[in-house]
């Protein structure tokens, strides 16, 4: 039996709901993995993405971890979330993000990098919009923004659009436009946003 099953099941016949024993050992698991230097398998995109940032993998250490380092200054930051955490370089910017459930039956976790721009979709705005048009359902619209992961706020708002492709097609445009490398996790991450 793991340490992790072993500590559950005494923590259950101490008294400690089940489900609060679970939540322990995940915030448990999300404070060793922040504090240690082993980073997921598991990638969303290429090994390729992250060692061009800088990072370098080393062995298997079990089915979840590998040795790896991160680049110089780069660390992981956990979230209010215990099984998220996030993945911050030198100036404070949030690169990319790991997920890691240190749940004894049910242990896994992966890895991503973020882009500096993404597209966004504002609900709220759009329920405005609606209600201020006459249209039946908030659903029914949609309005896209395109955020700056490093300002950490929007640098475009478009329109709203009854037809979300529309919406989203003016996001495309104006990033198409500005930032036409937008798709990669490095691109513009050393430049100032000027539009």
């Amino acid at each position: 039996m793991n340490t992790d099953a072993l500590l559950h099941m005494m923590n259950v016949l101490g008294g400690m709901p089940a489900e609060d024993s679970i939540l322990e050992a995940e915030a448990r698991g999300q404070r060793s993995m922040c504090s240690g230097v082993d980073l997921p398998i598991n990638t969303y995109g290429t090994d390729a993405d992250f060692i061009r940032a800088g990072f370098t993998f080393g062995a298997n250490v079990d089915d979840v971890f590998r040795a790896a380092t991160m680049p110089e200054g780069w660390s992981k930051q956990p979230t209010d979330h215990s099984m998220w955490s996030d993945i911050v370089d030198e100036n404070g910017n949030k690169r990319g993000g790991i997920f890691y459930k240190a749940a004894f039956y049910d242990r896994s976790a992966h890895m991503r990098l973020d882009r500096r721009f993404s597209i966004r979709k504002d609900y709220d705005l759009a329920e405005n919009y609606a209600v201020e048009h006459g249209v039946a359902s908030k659903y029914a619209v949609s309005q896209c923004s395109v955020f700056d992961a490093k300002q950490g706020q929007p640098v475009f708002v478009g329109d709203c659009y009854v037809l979300r492709r529309e919406a989203r097609r003016s996001a495309l445009d104006f990033l198409e436009a500005n930032y036409p490398g937008w798709e990669s996790v490095h691109a513009y991450w050393d430049e100032e946003a000027d539009a």
